[in-house]
């Protein structure tokens, strides 16, 4: 118990103990922080502690008015408390904050009345930044991983994964975080296998309450929903930038992304494919035109109006799905978070906006020039197999889009011979290759469909990609 005072704790067990304080600000089994500072430090488990009382909080930690908490390299497990935050809960209003770098929170439960936040819950205005470790097999009513309410979270290289919310009604879920209004923001992070398993609960991996939610190189794979959303439900305003959702699973309508009335999703250098509905929607559902490009998205099947795609994404339907296939999700050589890498040859590679060169969710920078679609960048030429590794030039092809001829001026470090190769956008199929005999020539695309191709140059000293559409 800590008062306004300053509590450093190291390679400490604080196990098996009970807090039974019946208020809402009561608990803390493990440890109980008033106002003042709390510094835990490596080595230090926090296991099996209750906060019993009729509105405990904070079976592992409370963290009360201003306080402040940072834990370092530290276990959080089996703790529970009857009202919220199984693991930690934050009461320190706009002036307090807890800052956890690499901490496992994991097996936490946050009780039943009203259950929020298995791993953490945030009380109001507060503030929680978690760096780095891992969340995992929590359970609560809403947000078996993380909750968050009126003020930030910020959630940067964690794994979520296998995380549970419980809740029966339609505004519970959030089986890995749930966002009650606040702020949240998610950066190069994976939420997995999450879970939404009550009858009306939403969001298998995010339930997004209201407030506003910023996600950026992030992978949201192979999380479920017993209704919408299995990767995402979106009752606020969420921006997306380079992530990749896929495999995620409803049982009713949007597999990947389910948003609700008029609220508003925004989507750019976004891969969603291989998501799954029952009903409709199998990677984006909600109202017509709720969903908007901010350009360079891959959307493999949009079968309504939901979404208003731009030039820069390539899109598919359900007649026409666009075909990619991504490797499993595993932990790449190097990183300590699992992602879905490219498998080469690839529609969505190096087909990202040229202008944003974040490095991606491994922290590996853009290869190649341009960035691939995604929360992945792959480390060697993905548009087609085994052509080296070049840098990239800018030739120019116009006009684009075209009745089926187009003009080519290749870039001076190109050279004639050049090998100019054509693949469907939907399938990666070659259909075109041939050499450049000068360096301005005439494209003949006039005896295929129309629809958008993708076309390579690659030279001794160079290699390019260009999207070429077709429209007669």
């Amino acid at each position: 118990w800590n008062g306004s005072g300053t509590m450093t704790i190291n390679g400490t067990v604080i196990a098996n103990n009970t807090a039974s304080g019946a208020g809402a600000d009561q608990g803390g089994g493990g440890i109980y922080n008033l106002s003042g500072t709390v510094d835990i430090n490596a080595d230090t488990v926090i296991t099996g502690n209750h906060a019993d009382g009729a509105a405990g909080s904070g079976g592992g930690i409370l963290n009360d008015v201003n306080g402040t908490i940072t834990i370092d390299d530290a276990v959080i497990t089996l703790n529970t408390a009857i009202r919220a935050g199984g693991g930690i809960e934050d009461n320190g209003g706009a002036n307090g904050s807890i800052t956890l770098n690499n901490v496992e929170i994991t097996l936490n439960n946050g009780g039943t009345a009203p259950g929020n936040g298995g791993g953490i819950h945030i009380t109001g205005m507060g503030n929680v930044t978690v760096t780095g470790g891992l969340v995992s097999g929590n359970t609560a009513v809403q947000g078996g991983g993380l909750w968050n309410g009126t003020g930030t979270m910020s959630v940067n290289h964690v794994h979520v994964t296998a995380n549970t919310a419980t809740g029966f009604g339609v505004n519970d879920g959030g089986g890995g975080i749930y966002n009650n209004g606040g702020t949240l923001n998610v950066n190069s992070s994976t939420l997995s296998v999450n879970l939404a398993t009550g009858l009306l609960g939403r969001g298998g991996g995010l339930h997004l309450n209201g407030g506003t939610t910023t996600m950026i190189t992030s992978t949201i794979s192979g999380n479920t929903s017993l209704t919408n959303g299995g990767g995402i439900f979106n009752n606020g305003a969420l921006t997306l930038n380079a992530n990749t959702i896929s495999l995620n699973g409803a049982t009713i309508s949007g597999g990947g992304i389910s948003n609700e009335g008029s609220s508003t999703v925004s989507l750019k250098n976004t891969l969603v494919a291989g998501n799954t509905a029952i009903i409709s929607g199998r990677d984006l559902f909600g109202e017509a035109g709720s969903m908007t490009s901010a350009g360079f998205n891959l959307v493999a099947v949009i079968d309504s109006e939901v979404y208003l795609g731009t030039e820069s994404d390539i899109m598919g339907d359900i007649t026409l799905p666009i075909e990619i296939t991504l490797n499993a999700l595993t932990t790449p050589e190097g990183s300590d978070i699992p992602v879905h890498s490219l498998s080469c040859p690839s529609p969505a590679a190096d087909m990202g906006d040229p202008a944003d060169t974040m490095a991606d969710q491994n922290g590996w920078a853009v290869f190649n020039g341009t960035r691939d679609i995604g929360a992945y960048e792959a480390q060697e030429n993905c548009t087609t197999a085994n052509t080296g590794d070049f840098t990239v030039s800018s030739s120019v092809v116009f006009p684009n889009p075209s009745n089926g001829i187009f003009t080519l001026n290749l870039a001076q470090n190109h050279n004639v011979g050049a090998n100019i190769s054509i693949y469907e956008i939907a399938t990666g199929k070659l259909i075109k290759e041939v050499k450049a005999d000068a360096m301005t020539m005439e494209l003949q695309m006039n005896g295929y469909a129309d629809g958008t191709y993708v076309m390579q140059i690659v030279s001794d000293n160079a290699s390019e990609t260009h999207k070429l559409v077709v429209s007669k």
